[in-house]
């Protein structure tokens, strides 16, 4: 296993969720759904299907890495597909916004 797929206390991550490829309104909504059964444990988020992601998807994901994070456990998008990783540019954004290192001025 590699080493990005373990906790800071070594324990590996065994949670992997994977994105579905539309992640419109009606997908964010069920993706809302969906990450509430990972919550209190660390989970990798696997964008690798991604053809479609929207706004409100994207805030379903910043605000779930921030309460995993806050809560003390890892959440990290891997994977990102091309179309996903254009999708973040055209909103201003990139993977490094899901880890939950960045503050509010």
């Amino acid at each position: 296993m590699a080493a990005e797929d373990q906790e800071t206390s070594g324990k590996p991550v065994e949670n992997r969720f994977v994105l579905q490829p539309k992640l419109d309104l009606k997908g964010s909504e069920a993706l809302a759904k969906d990450l509430q059964v990972y919550r209190g444990e660390s989970i990798i988020v696997d964008a690798g299907q991604v053809e479609h992601f929207g706004a409100l998807a994207l805030q379903t994901l910043l605000v779930a890495a921030r309460s995993w994070h806050s809560d003390g456990h890892q959440f990290r998008v891997t994977d990102l597909s091309e179309t996903a990783v254009e999708h973040l540019a055209v909103m201003g954004m990139d993977q490094s916004a899901f880890d939950g290192e960045r503050t509010e001025p």
